[in-house]
C-alpha cells in the first residue's frame, strides 16, 4: 500500500508539473521550427518492455504478503491481485505518458532527475521513491535469503548465524552494485528481460502445462512467448 501511494503521488506530481506552456518538448519544437512526435514507435520500445516486466514482477513479494494477509482465501487473494495490478497499471501508464509529453526524448531513466532539486513537491517525490525501495527490499531479500539457506541445507526459517550471514552477503552485494554506478535503464531492462520474463511468463506457463492433465497449449504458448520476448529484449538492450 505504501508503494502504491508513492507511485500515485508521483503521478500527481507529473500532472501538476506538466509543462503546458514551457518544457523540453516545446523548446525543441521552437528550435527545430517544426513539430515533435507525441508518440514515437521505434526499437526503443523493446528497451521499455523489459522495465514493464520488471515493474510487474511481484512474485517475490507475493509470498510474504499473502502469509501476513488475514483470511487469505482464494477469492480474497484473487481480488487483491486484480485490484492492485489494475491500479498500478493505470498509474504507470499515466506516468509514462505525462513523462514523455513533458520531456520527449530528454526523459531520464528516473523521471525525477528531469526536475530541479529545489522543487519541494519533487523532493517529496524523491523521498517517496526511496521509501518504496526501502520497504520493497526486505520483501525481496526475505525470499532470496530463505531460498539460499534452504539450498545450503537449512530450514529457511527463524534466525541464526548462517541466515544472518546470507542476509549480510545479499545486502553487501547490492551495495557493491550501487557503488559501481550502473546505468539504471540497463540494469532494470536486463533484470526484466531475463528474470522478469522468466518469472512472469515462462515459469508460470511451464508450471501450468505440467499441472494440467494432458498438458496445456495455453501454458506452452505463454512460456514460448515469454522466452521470445526475453531473448528479443535482451538483444536489443545489449545492442543499444
Amino acid at each position: 500500500m505504501c508503494a502504491i501511494v508513492c507511485v500515485a503521488y508521483l503521478s500527481v506530481i507529473l500532472a501538476v508539473r506538466f509543462p503546458w506552456d514551457e518544457g523540453v518538448c516545446e523548446l525543441g519544437d521552437e528550435e527545430a521550427g517544426g513539430t515533435y512526435e507525441e508518440y514515437k514507435f521505434s526499437t526503443g520500445l523493446c528497451t521499455s518492455l523489459p522495465i514493464f516486466c520488471f515493474a510487474f514482477n511481484c512474485q517475490v513479494q507475493f509470498i510474504p504478503i499473502v502469509k501476513e494477509l488475514e483470511d487469505a482465501s482464494k477469492g480474497r487473494v484473487g481480488k487483491l491481485v486484480a485490484v492492485t495490478m489494475c491500479a498500478v497499471c493505470v498509474l504507470y501508464c499515466v506516468d509514462a505518458t505525462m513523462g514523455y509529453l513533458s520531456f520527449c526524448e530528454s526523459t531520464e531513466s528516473n523521471i525525477l532527475d528531469n526536475y530541479s532539486g529545489d522543487d519541494k513537491l519533487v523532493l517529496v517525490g524523491r523521498a517517496c521513491f526511496v521509501g518504496t525501495l526501502c520497504f520493497s527490499f526486505p520483501l525481496y531479500s526475505t525470499a532470496i535469503v530463505t531460498s539460499v539457506e534452504r539450498l545450503m541445507g537449512g530450514g529457511g526459517e527463524g534466525k541464526g548465524g548462517r541466515r544472518e550471514g546470507i542476509a549480510a552477503g545479499v545486502i553487501l552485494s547490492m551495495v557493491g552494485i550501487v557503488y559501481g554506478d550502473p546505468p539504471l535503464d540497463k540494469v532494470l531492462g536486463l533484470t526484466g528481460a531475463v528474470g522478469g520474463c522468466a518469472l512472469v511468463y515462462v515459469f508460470p506457463g511451464l508450471f501450468y502445462d505440467r499441472a494440467v492433465e494432458g498438458g496445456s497449449w495455453g501454458g506452452r504458448v505463454l512460456a514460448a512467448a515469454g522466452g521470445l520476448l526475453g531473448v528479443t529484449c535482451t538483444v536489443v538492450i545489449l545492442l543499444t
